[in-house]
């Protein structure tokens, strides 16, 4: 799958891999609840331009929130059996254990390295309707990286 560096959810790409059945749009809970049962699912979500503040200073609360947003998607989904880890919401108890010393959550290199395995491992990424994923370089990282693995992204109904 040959998908741009940069964000762009209207590539010809796209439309490959809708066709070769590996991207999926506009799924809803109860699809992903029968088609992704027993897959080991990575949870895409949008973090570092929800959690700025004003002056564009990463926020506590602001980061709080949105991994609340995230481990809440990931336990809607483990109701329906789908398991589905949430980064996120595991770098931001990590963040808030440590209080923050050494490890900073909008080190985007840093946070990279640390999801790459988990991106190797996954049968699948799954995108929440959360507002932001169009915008998010996290959530188009994570989906060309799944892509090209070959593996199957799901980008569920609604925003």
């Amino acid at each position: 799958m040959n998908l741009p560096v940069q964000i762009d959810w209207e590539s010809p790409a796209l439309e490959a891999a809708v066709e070769a059945h590996l991207l999926h749009v506009g799924v809803s809970v109860d699809d992903l609840e029968s088609r992704a049962q027993g897959l080991f699912c990575y949870l895409a979500t949008p973090y570092s331009r929800r959690v700025l503040d004003r002056q564009g200073v990463w926020s506590f609360e602001r980061s709080a929130f949105v991994a609340d947003l995230a481990a809440f998607w990931s336990g809607n989904l483990a109701l329906r059996g789908v398991r589905a880890i949430s980064p996120i919401a595991h770098a931001h108890a990590m963040i808030a254990a440590c209080d923050g010393q050494n490890l900073y959550l909008l080190d985007q290199e840093f946070w990279t390295r640390w999801c790459a395995p988990l991106l190797g491992v996954v049968d699948a990424v799954i995108v929440p309707p959360i507002a932001g994923w169009r915008e998010s370089t996290g959530v188009w990282h994570e989906v060309r990286e799944t892509l090209g693995f070959q593996r199957q992204v799901f980008i569920m109904e609604g925003l």
